[in-house]
């Protein structure tokens, strides 16, 4: 028996993928809830070959940045700005208002990553709101 036709197996193809279990910078979560003069805990993960590199918190209202040790966010609101140096950059917003609601992000290097935060009154606050306006 002779073969004339060539199979379509005949010809060995070599795939390769490349697979990146962690990025290079990501954030615990995107989108940090409040309350008004409470503190706000931001934690963003970054990869060992951004280590050395510069790190800061920026907001979209500016734009503006403060940088690792720094003690002002953005927006004004006390803050602090602190990297492990073992891949955690963590910031603490102390004290926030109503008016850092909106997007920061975190940047290291040149990576940037969102991160949207939500600061509304306390609960128990509406409710006293809501009951003087109902006897007024």
């Amino acid at each position: 028996m002779t073969l004339t036709d060539t199979s379509p197996y005949d010809e060995l193809k070599e795939l390769s993928i490349k697979y990146q279990s962690d990025p290079d910078l990501s954030v615990e979560r995107s989108v940090v809830s409040g309350e008004v003069g409470g503190n706000v805990s931001v934690k963003c993960h970054y990869s060992n070959k951004y280590r050395g590199k510069k790190k800061s918190w920026c907001s979209f209202k500016g734009p503006k940045c403060s940088s690792v040790g720094g003690s002002v966010a953005p927006a004004g609101t006390k803050s602090q700005i602190r990297d492990d140096g073992a891949g955690t950059l963590s910031v603490e917003m102390v004290g926030v208002k109503e008016t850092d609601t909106g997007w920061y992000w975190c940047e290291v290097g040149d990576l940037q990553i969102p991160v949207y935060l939500n600061i509304t009154q306390p609960a128990a606050s509406m409710f006293t709101i809501h009951l003087a306006e109902m006897f007024t």
